[in-house]
């Protein structure tokens, strides 16, 4: 993929070790990223929210959602990001 700008990235992981390999995926294969890092599906959703707040240009590009979470899975904030119509692009 080529751009011209840095892709924005979240990574939704309660792992920090899983998050820092992705990130280091990226920069080790020398695609230019924002890479957000976050460790729960109530922040990913908080993310969301404050980006649509703000005038909804500061969207992700790419959304690395892990499903299996504690105590709110991956499905249900999925799930809450489908039913949203800002969300679903």
């Amino acid at each position: 993929m080529r751009t011209d700008r840095n892709l924005t990235v979240l990574c939704v992981d309660d792992d920090r070790g899983d998050r820092k390999l992705l990130h280091d995926a990226f920069v080790e294969n020398g695609i230019r990223v924002n890479f957000v890092g976050l460790d729960s599906s109530a922040s990913l959703l908080a993310y969301l929210h404050d980006a649509s707040d703000r005038d909804g240009t500061s969207f992700p590009d790419i959304i690395l959602l892990d499903l299996n979470m504690q105590p709110r899975d991956g499905r249900d904030a999925l799930e809450e990001i489908k039913s949203d119509t800002r969300f679903r692009h």
